[in-house]
């Protein structure tokens, strides 16, 4: 044999993964992306809950089962999220919600459309002293909201 054939032949061998006893090794899964779903949602009353799901990826478009995400919200009056990705909605407006892994990021956007009644209820029941009975009344007197409507707000915890 020629000296220089089996250098060809080694390196042949080793570029097509024979000669080392097997298949190559995949590298390790790295994220590359994050998604959230629902990507937008809106929430209609107070206490309202959506969940939202974040599917991280790695460099192979595989979906990474082992990986958690840290959930933030930009405005906590309008959407709070938990460590889980529960929204529970507040305030009416508009507020991102973030979920982020390492330097990965995505967002969500959820929406309030507390009915005008309801915040101007909230506003008025942050400045009473805690007589739900008082604050009741006069939301009834000042806003002239029908009972039903208002002891519900106000049973709710509103």
């Amino acid at each position: 044999m020629h000296p220089g054939g089996f250098i060809h032949g080694l390196l042949a061998a080793l570029a097509f993964g024979g000669g080392c006893g097997g298949d190559p090794v995949d590298p390790a899964p790295v994220a590359t992306a994050i998604a959230i779903t629902p990507a937008a949602a809106t929430l209609e009353d107070a206490g309202e809950k959506v969940q939202l799901t974040a599917t991280v990826t790695d460099q192979n478009g595989q979906i990474m089962t082992d990986v958690e995400v840290t959930w933030s919200t930009g405005d906590s009056l309008i959407a709070d999220v938990s460590e889980t990705g529960l929204v529970v909605g507040g305030e009416s407006g508009q507020a991102t919600l973030r979920a982020a892994l390492d330097t990965l990021s995505a967002t969500a956007t959820m929406t309030g459309r507390l009915a005008p009644e309801i915040g101007l209820l909230r506003t008025l029941r942050t400045r009473q002293s805690g007589e739900s009975d008082g604050t009741l009344d006069l939301q009834q007197q000042v806003y002239g909201l029908d009972s039903a409507r208002a002891g519900q707000y106000a049973a709710s915890g509103g």
